[in-house]
């Protein structure tokens, strides 16, 4: 069980991403295989090592409080990832190297929804159980704003213009609201609500390619726009029988899923004129929680337990399976780092898909003489650019780049050192990351 602090935020530092994404942490813990023994060739040339199973791309990172029922994630304005704890009022801050810290409401008490923002809220969340938007400083700090009785919000969306828009889909109504004035900290707020038709039940909501808000509504089997200047609303009714998920934009139109009457799923397409295609989805599963994502795609959590993403190409599309048992449909997103980050509440963690691995070969040197060298390599699925590395101790090691993919390491000093590296000179910011160890001796030779 996490320790609890006293303070008002509690802060642990996790393993680093480079870690766990190491070949060593991946086959002591992660898939059975590990790395097959490796026999050296003459000094000066690269030692191989085969990996008999890839690493496991699945990593997770803890949150503090037991049972905190994380239920979202956003990437926030300050390029950390926040995430909504439903179960114990909270939210936390995950940085990319797997720092957390955990921060308490005072009005929300079940907060399910978290957004980007914009200064000076680095995200906003809502609460649908206790009628609550709530602008996050970078610290941490909430700024709450309860709204008018038997509100409900389901999301929050800055349109960064000082706004915020959020559907509300309450027993007794349909509306979108848009909140004037979001930079609240010095100013009365103002809440203007846009009725939508009687049992839209609207869940998600996002700002179009045109500048107007849309919205999915499937109570009604409907897509509606909602005016950005003065909430005019224009209904798109659905094919009979579909019921719309959450609502993305990607290449200039709107995206979303369909659920539907028969055994056929679909994700569709939507123009801004209101021009509707639909795509039969592999394996005919719900595309649930959409992003835009990396490889080009938009990637989903379906209801049949899957991570997919589609890849649309002129009049047509793509499926690709990333992940076929995810658990239950996850809200993801696109980190800064180009993979896909999620809330996992079975594990009470963050977790991340690593859409890009990173491996090394070997994933350790070792030298029996001063002035030896050997080369390894980099390599990473769907990447052709430049590989960085960063030496813990270049006094027992130096490092040369041979090529974009190969780099020779040259024996200084006895000693140890590690090597990281990564597909981005920010890292661990941004990118991934692996690491290499290497040790020099004098007297006897190891290889892993």
């Amino acid at each position: 069980m996490a320790e609890r602090r006293s303070s008002s935020s509690n802060e642990r530092a996790i393993v680093p991403i480079a870690c766990l994404l190491s070949l060593a942490a991946c086959s002591a813990g992660g898939r059975s295989g590990g790395l097959a023994a490796a026999v050296p060739s003459a000094v000066g040339n690269a030692i191989e090592v085969v990996q008999k199973q890839p690493p496991s791309q699945i990593l997770k990172f803890p949150l503090l409080t037991s049972n905190a029922g994380p239920n979202a994630v956003a990437l926030g304005a300050d390029s950390n990832y926040w995430v909504t704890e439903g179960s114990v009022g909270q939210i936390a801050r995950v940085t990319n190297t797997g720092a957390v810290s955990e921060f308490p409401f005072t009005l929300s008490h079940a907060p399910s929804y978290v957004a980007k923002g914009v200064s000076p809220y680095v995200v906003w969340t809502a609460d649908t159980t206790d009628g609550v938007i709530s602008g996050i400083s970078a610290a941490g700090v909430p700024k709450e704003v309860a709204l008018a009785a038997g509100s409900s919000p389901v999301q929050s969306y800055d349109d960064a213009s000082n706004d915020v828009w959020f559907p509300e889909a309450s027993a007794n109504t349909s509306a979108v609201a848009e909140t004037i004035g979001a930079n609240f900290a010095n100013k009365t707020t103002k809440v203007t609500t846009y009725a939508l038709p009687t049992g839209a039940n609207p869940s998600s909501i996002v700002q179009g390619p045109d500048n107007n808000m849309w919205v999915s509504e499937p109570g009604l089997g409907a897509i509606a726009k909602v005016a950005h200047s003065g909430g005019a609303v224009t209904q798109y009714p659905l094919p009979s029988g579909r019921t719309p998920t959450t609502i993305i934009k990607f290449a200039g139109a709107l995206w979303f899923g369909e659920s539907t009457t028969t055994s056929t799923a679909y994700l569709a397409r939507m123009t801004t004129a209101g021009a509707l295609t639909e795509y039969a989805t592999l394996g005919n599963v719900v595309p649930e929680y959409l992003v835009a994502g990396p490889l080009s795609g938009i990637w989903y959590c379906t209801t049949s337990a899957q991570l997919a993403y589609a890849v649309p190409a002129t009049n047509s599309i793509s499926f690709k399976k990333a992940v076929a048992t995810f658990g239950a449909p996850e809200k993801i997103i696109e980190g800064n780092d180009g993979n896909i980050w999620y809330s996992d509440p079975a594990d009470n963690s963050v977790d991340i898909y690593v859409v890009y691995p990173l491996t090394v070969t070997p994933g350790s040197i070792a030298f029996t003489a001063l002035t030896q060298t050997q080369t390894f390599s980099a390599k990473e699925t769907n990447y052709t650019g430049t590989f960085y590395v960063t030496d813990s101790n270049s006094s027992v090691a130096s490092i040369t780049q041979s090529s974009g993919k190969t780099f020779m390491v040259t024996a200084n000093a006895v000693g140890t050192a590690t090597l990281t590296v990564s597909d981005n000179a920010k890292y661990p910011s941004l990118g991934n990351g692996t690491t290499i160890s290497v040790t020099v001796t004098t007297t006897s030779i190891s290889v892993n």
